[in-house]
C-alpha cells in the first residue's frame, strides 16, 4: 500500500459529515410526529402520505452504507467501494418512491430534484473515488491479506 495523498484524506472527511448530515436528516424524517406533518402545506402532508416506506427504507440504506463506506475509506478498507455501491443502489430506489410514485417534483419544486442530483453526483464521486484509490494502492485491495 502507498501512503493516500492528504487530499485524499480531507474528501474522505467531508464525504464522512456529508453522509452524516443525510444520515440525520433521514432519521428525522423517520422521526416526524402526525402533529408536525398536520403544520405542513396540504400537498406536503400528502407526499408524505404517498411515500411507501420502501423509499424510506431504501434512503436510510443509501445515507448508512454511505457513513460506512467513508469510514472505510479512511481506515484504508478496500470494501468501501461495495458500500458505496449498496448506496447508490439505494439512492436510486429511494428516488423512484420520490419522483416516480410520489412526484416530489410538483409539490416541492425543481429544487428537491437539484439536491438529489447533487447527492447522486457524490455518491458516484465516492465509488469512483474508492475505486481510484484501490487501483493506487492507497487503500488495501481486497485480495491482501492482513
Amino acid at each position: 500500500m502507498t501512503k493516500a495523498p492528504i487530499w485524499f484524506i480531507i474528501v474522505a472527511i467531508i464525504a464522512l459529515l456529508w453522509n452524516l448530515l443525510g444520515a440525520a436528516m433521514v432519521v428525522m424524517n423517520f422521526m416526524i410526529t402526525p402533529e408536525a406533518i398536520a403544520l405542513l402545506p396540504l400537498e406536503q402532508q400528502q407526499m408524505y402520505a404517498d411515500t411507501p416506506m420502501w423509499s424510506s427504507y431504501a434512503s436510510l440504506l443509501a445515507v448508512f452504507a454511505g457513513v460506512i463506506g467513508c469510514a472505510g475509506l479512511l481506515l484504508k478498507k478496500a470494501w468501501a467501494s461495495m458500500l458505496f455501491m449498496i448506496s447508490l443502489i439505494g439512492l436510486v430506489l429511494q428516488n423512484i418512491g420520490i419522483f416516480v410514485i410520489v412526484d416530489a417534483v410538483s409539490v416541492m419544486g425543481v429544487s428537491v430534484l437539484i439536491m438529489q442530483g447533487l447527492v447522486a453526483l457524490i455518491a458516484v464521486g465516492l465509488l469512483l473515488l474508492a475505486r481510484m484509490a484501490v487501483q493506487r494502492s492507497w487503500i488495501e485491495s481486497s485480495d491482501e491479506v492482513n
